[in-house]
């Protein structure tokens, strides 16, 4: 059954947007499937798994045809093991036309696996990722990573504890990599150490800046907030920083 509609829906000359979503009702089984078809078929440019459970064997699968497509621009999953996570970051690594990956609720060392694959994969140009962590490891292992990798303009980080350390990292990270331009650290408990430092860090941003910075969530005082909120205005360049959250004052603070 799954073989009878995957070779009829990779029949159409034009498919550009695959949504595997929960809702449609595709197990394990249909995306190997389609992991499968899409090693040969280059007109699906967006393949979203986003939602669904994804066994060893469907992550797999779906790594080893990212090492062979190279028409696949957008792609997103979720809820992948360790070993999942590994197989699709060993991919990334040899993978030539992904440009936008999206992956939630993973672990710690999954994190750590991707921080690797961003040090050597020089396509990308944007990155999400929501992860269950409870120490800033996996935090320090992406800051590290960025200060490589010179392709990406936009990562997205919700949820992710990264803390004043890991926020930390990510300032020195930004002192040095001058590529990104969109920053977004959401829900990340990044305490008043960690602000700080990025307040120093978004100052003394040069060449291309950050135009955008997202710190929803940081859980800082009001003292660390006018620390951001200066250099905000010290650089030009960043036309939105948001800081909404409840500061020791009690006050929502948005900067736009």
């Amino acid at each position: 059954m799954y073989l009878k509609h995957i070779t009829v829906m990779f029949m159409i000359p034009i498919v550009i947007k695959l949504n595997c979503f929960t809702v449609n009702g595709i197990d394990n089984i249909g995306i190997s499937y389609l992991a499968e078809a899409m090693k040969v078929n280059y007109n699906i440019s967006s393949f979203y798994l986003h939602g669904n459970i994804i066994c060893d064997d469907s992550a797999f699968a779906v790594a080893q045809m990212l090492k062979i497509n190279t028409s696949l621009a957008k792609f997103s999953i979720s809820d992948i093991s360790d070993e999942g996570v590994y197989a699709i970051a060993e991919a990334l690594k040899v993978n030539i036309g992904l440009e936008d990956l999206s992956i939630s609720n993973i672990n710690d060392k999954g994190v750590c696996d991707l921080a690797e694959a961003l040090k050597v994969n020089n396509k990308l140009t944007s990155f999400s990722i929501s992860a269950n962590s409870n120490s800033n490891k996996a935090a320090y292992s992406l800051a590290e990573a960025l200060k490589v990798n010179k392709t990406l303009t936009s990562f997205h980080i919700d949820g992710m504890y990264i803390g004043n350390e890991g926020a930390i990292a990510f300032a020195k990270m930004l002192r040095l990599n001058q590529t990104i331009i969109h920053v977004n650290l959401l829900d990340a408990q990044i305490g008043d150490d960690g602000a700080f430092k990025l307040a120093e860090a978004l100052a003394s941003r040069t060449c291309n800046g950050l135009t955008r910075v997202n710190l929803h969530g940081s859980n800082i005082s009001s003292m660390a907030y006018d620390a951001l909120h200066r250099a905000h205005k010290t650089q030009k360049i960043i036309a939105k920083l948001n800081i909404w959250q409840q500061v020791t004052l009690n006050e929502d603070v948005s900067i736009t």
